[in-house]
């Protein structure tokens, strides 16, 4: 295992059994492409200047082979943190990670949104953004199974949720966030 940051901190424990710490710069990380199976970047994202920020992901998608797992605060109320330099709203999402999975993360203080993708593999997941037919417009952003190329559903209603009384987040195909 190997842990990048941006420089090492006192405060953290060193811990060095398997785990391997290099100083480094997310948007120019100093490995190989696709060396690592897993590549995880929590609570990274929100703080990174628009200069640096997409290079970031490039960047992680880039040396990821398999799973690239983000967290980032969800919906964040302004004003946002002074710490932090950006928001995540449901269009960023899908702009950012198109074929990405998503689970919401209930937090104390806020909600925040973890992300799945499978960068070398083929497109298994797709983001839609607005309410459904039956549903409405309750619920900003529905992510669900589908095929590549698919619009609907494989669950009972169009956006996946129940059509009974309102199901509330985490619908019966993969979960959405309001």
């Amino acid at each position: 295992m190997t842990a990048l940051d941006k420089f090492w901190h006192q405060k953290y424990i060193e811990i060095t059994d398997g785990i391997t710490r290099v100083d480094g710069n997310v948007a120019a990380i100093d490995f190989p492409d696709d060396s690592f199976d897993v590549v995880t970047c929590q609570e990274v994202l929100e703080h990174l200047p628009e200069e640096i920020f997409t290079r970031a992901i490039e960047e992680l998608r880039r040396v990821c082979r398999g799973q690239l797992i983000i967290t980032v605060p969800y919906r964040e109320p302004e004003p946002i943190p002074k710490f932090h330099v950006r928001r995540f709203e449901d269009e960023d999402l899908a702009r950012l990670f198109p074929h990405a999975d998503f689970a919401l993360l209930r937090r104390p203080r806020r909600p925040w949104i973890l992300i799945e993708e499978r960068p070398n593999e083929p497109v298994r997941r797709i983001a839609v953004t607005g309410g459904c037919r039956t549903h409405g417009s309750g619920w900003r952003v529905r992510w669900r199974s589908c095929s590549a190329r698919s619009t609907r559903c494989a669950a009972a209603g169009p956006c996946g949720r129940s059509t009974g009384p309102a199901a509330g987040p985490g619908g019966s195909s993969g979960g959405s966030a309001n």
